[in-house]
């Protein structure tokens, strides 16, 4: 899943699942084998620029169309969900954190211009229907 905040220019997106019927044992060992997972995905999407495709997740994909990036992560957070995505079993998410890229705010911004043009197209349109129907000049 890909979730990206405009405003802030950001990008959040699940990396992996973890079903929590994978974490059993004492608190020290789900927290190892939990560590062992993230640290797994620090070395490769911090330290060095993975492709990461969009077609593993739910939600859509790269606001600029593309199906698969090349990217590095900034952050990385842990999320626990009571539903995972394909049953109703409680899921831990790791989500990877990055700013948008150059090709992804110039699409977010294109997309705008059309729904703007768009807009004015369609109000243009509404208006002169208006004008026709009650016979204004």
């Amino acid at each position: 899943m890909i979730e990206y905040n405009f405003d802030k220019k950001t990008v959040r997106q699940t990396l992996t699942t973890i079903g929590t019927y994978e974490l059993d044992g004492n608190f020290e060992v789900v927290l190892t084998k939990l560590n062992e997972k993230l640290l797994e995905y620090v070395r490769c999407y911090k330290l060095d620029e993975r492709k990461i495709t969009e077609g593993n997740y739910r939600g859509g994909g790269y606001c600029d169309g593309t199906k698969e990036k090349s990217v590095r992560f900034d952050s990385f957070d842990l999320e626990y969900t009571d539903y995972g995505e394909y049953d109703s079993s409680p899921v831990i998410k790791i989500w990877g954190n990055r700013k948008m890229l150059p090709e992804e705010i110039q699409a977010m911004e294109l997309k705008k211009q059309e729904e703007k043009t768009s807009k004015e197209q369609r109000d243009k349109s509404d208006f002169e229907r208006l004008k026709k129907q009650y016979g204004w000049s």
